[in-house]
């Protein structure tokens, strides 16, 4: 039976865990509590928690949210990364500190929509532009074969309209005048 404060904690991460979109798992074994604070802060201004947990208490918090496969990726010393909002912001930030200030902050992965992530996984979605850049994008193929029919259809009916004024003019040249 937990005790009253693993408890608190367990309910503490469960809270957490249900209104993740993404969550991290890091090992954070060799850094310094500045290092530590800096990459808080960081997260911090997307409002982006870092959190440090017993890994079993996480793994219960997880199974009752439903969040499965969040142990096969934590290893070691576990902090976690919960991200609320875009899932690629806290693997862009993370690694982005990581390759910037050269930490030995290890991520093993994530859970996100009920997929796992490896290693490589949290670095391909960090490589990913932000959502708005994404929908934009998308938005813009949808909307270029548009635009490619209309200039199509208004390049042909120019043509006709050339050709039409065209033949006016030599029927009126060959038409007999009146005097």
């Amino acid at each position: 039976m937990p005790t009253q404060e693993k408890a608190e904690q367990i309910a503490m991460l469960e809270e957490k865990l249900k209104k993740a979109t993404i969550v991290l798992s890091a090992e954070y074994r060799g850094l310094t509590v500045k290092d530590v604070s800096e990459l808080r802060r960081q997260l911090r201004k997307k409002k982006i928690e870092y959190i440090v947990a017993k890994r079993t208490l996480v793994r219960i918090a997880a199974d009752k949210v439903g969040k499965k496969g969040l142990d096969k990726v934590m290893k070691g010393p576990t902090a976690l990364v919960i991200g609320y909002g875009d899932v690629n912001e806290p693997a862009k930030i993370v690694t982005d500190h990581i390759a910037a200030t050269k930490i030995p902050l290890t991520v093993h992965g994530g859970v996100m929509d009920g997929q796992v992530l490896d290693q490589g996984g949290v670095k391909a979605l960090a490589a990913l532009p932000p959502k708005p850049v994404l929908i934009a994008k998308m938005m813009g193929s949808m909307k270029s074969p548009l635009y490619g029919l209309v200039h199509g259809l208004s390049f042909h009916t120019a043509g006709l309209a050339r050709v039409l004024e065209g033949r006016r003019k030599q029927l009126e040249a060959a038409a007999p005048k009146a005097s």
